[in-house]
């Protein structure tokens, strides 16, 4: 029955952490989730909010290894695998820190008819940044 489970409801989550000086490789973190959380507050739709679960943020002041300088690295997390079945939590609770209280979020969230993970998956990312890369070298080349 638990390998029902995971084949059913199991994804894989990779969190990422890479120098932003290109001098270490990537770090990787696998880890196994029944659901993926994304946020409602500020955000039209599922779309826009997957893309901000997978944005990732940078972190200054970070050591790689003891007796290393510390510089700064981006961490982010994206899909490895997905489940036959997706389960997403909508985080619509949100701490008030002026009156000390949880207060739902309600504000309007949108779901599409159709959803490709492509773009949030490990992958899709690898792809849009070589993309992304080759447009900037295109850029200096041709003086787009």
């Amino acid at each position: 029955i638990d390998d029902l489970l995971v084949t059913t409801f199991s994804n894989q989550l990779i969190k990422e952490s890479s120098n932003k000086d290109g001098k270490h490789e990537i770090r990787e973190t696998i880890d196994s989730h029944f659901s993926i959380s994304v946020n409602v507050k500020e955000y039209r739709n599922l779309i826009d909010s997957l893309y901000h679960f997978c944005e990732g943020e940078i972190i200054s002041d970070f050591s790689w290894n003891d007796g290393e300088a510390n510089g700064n690295v981006k961490r982010r997390c994206c899909i490895n695998s997905l489940s036959d079945t997706l389960i997403i939590h909508l985080k619509r609770f949100e701490f008030n820190y002026h009156i000390l209280m949880q207060e739902k979020v309600n504000d309007e969230f949108q779901f599409p008819l159709h959803l490709n993970m492509l773009p949030f998956t490990k992958e899709g990312l690898q792809q849009q940044e070589n993309i992304d890369h080759f447009r900037t070298v295109a850029q200096r080349v041709f003086c787009i």
